[in-house]
């Protein structure tokens, strides 16, 4: 069934501040239709496994995986030529899947300032 929802696409650490009910992210937890890939599952997963242990950790990845998009090969081809230490990999595979699908991508990463379809929180 489609959601009704605007998609957006949610980076790893977007949805760890979202679990925690981080305020600046607070609005999004049920506005929106959060997409993710599994590269941000395997981050949010790590920094829940950091703070709140296994179980949690991965009770989440499990309930957020079927929210998980697949990225093009093409996008991978793309970040080749793009990638910097100012933005690492999975940050801009995860922003260039938000592109192609004309999706705006929720971060709190604030080196996307300015980047198209960036909401930074």
């Amino acid at each position: 069934m489609e959601s009704s929802l605007p998609s957006y696409y949610v980076d790893g650490y977007a949805l760890f501040r979202i679990l925690h009910g981080h305020p600046r992210f607070k609005e999004y937890a049920t506005s929106v239709a959060m997409l993710t890939s599994k590269h941000d599952l395997q981050r949010m997963h790590a920094l829940l496994l950091k703070r709140e242990g296994r179980g949690v950790a991965d009770q989440y990845f499990d309930a957020f995986l079927p929210h998980a998009i697949p990225i093009d090969d093409a996008i991978y081809k793309q970040a080749n030529g793009l990638g910097s230490k100012r933005l690492p990999a999975t940050d801009l595979l995860g922003w260039l899947t938000a592109r192609t699908r004309n999706i705006p991508y929720l971060t709190a990463d604030r080196r996307f300032r300015g980047k198209e379809g960036v909401i930074l929180r």
